[in-house]
């Protein structure tokens, strides 16, 4: 039976700096340079006009072991992370990484005091499918059968899907790409946003308590 206090967190841009990072390599590679706050578009296309042989080599890079060990982590995530496990959370990296990446994520996260019950790869974006040594992304409808108290997210869709259509309360990280997006869950009280892991832990000191999100929503 899944943990009352099993929390979903996503990877990048809630764990890691990856958008930032991105936006560097963009600028070395192909001389397209867009910062970081006009990143208005999830999809990295369509946030630095690259062609399809351009995102297909940007994609690659990105996946690699290297590329992945240099970013960064975000402000706060690892001593927010430790709190809700002293409290007795179980925290679940959820991410859209391929699991070819698993070695270098893990590492990752290891590196910078991470402190993670479980990973799960998802193909979030219906990409195709992909198995590394025996992992295997789970499909969006696999990641319905689970069960969570909160989920941090950066991911409009995402947020929506896991707001929606899962019916988990989400705290949804400030990005440019997702101004503006996830009205009805905000306003229906499913979602709240936070400038920073700062204010995620403000407004989620227990997760699985039955504390508020807006309007008296309950992460339970």
């Amino acid at each position: 039976m899944d943990s009352p206090k099993r929390v979903y967190v996503d990877f990048d841009d809630v764990l890691s700096e990856t958008a930032r990072a991105i936006t560097e390599v963009v600028a070395e590679r192909f001389d397209k340079r867009v910062p970081f706050e006009d990143l208005k578009h999830y999809d990295l296309d369509k946030s630095f006009g690259l062609t399809r042989p351009e995102l297909a080599d940007l994609m690659g890079l990105l996946h690699q072991p290297e590329m992945l060990s240099a970013m960064a982590v975000v402000d706060s995530a690892a001593a927010v992370l430790d709190e809700w496990t002293r409290q007795g959370c179980s925290i679940c990296v959820v991410t859209g990484r391929p699991p070819s990446s698993v070695k270098a994520s893990l590492e990752w996260l290891g590196r910078n005091g991470i402190g993670f019950e479980e990973v799960i790869f998802v193909d979030k974006y219906g990409r195709s499918p992909d198995t590394h040594g025996g992992i295997r992304a789970w499909s969006l409808d696999e990641l319905k059968r689970e069960s969570f108290c909160l989920a941090v997210e950066d991911s409009p869709d995402m947020a929506d899907f896991l707001a929606d259509t899962m019916g988990v309360p989400v705290a949804l990280l400030d990005q440019p790409w997702n101004a503006g997006r996830c009205a009805a869950a905000e306003a229906g009280g499913r979602l709240v946003r936070c400038s920073g892991w700062d204010e995620v832990k403000k407004r989620f000191p227990s997760p699985g308590a039955a504390q508020g999100i807006s309007a008296g929503a309950a992460c339970a």
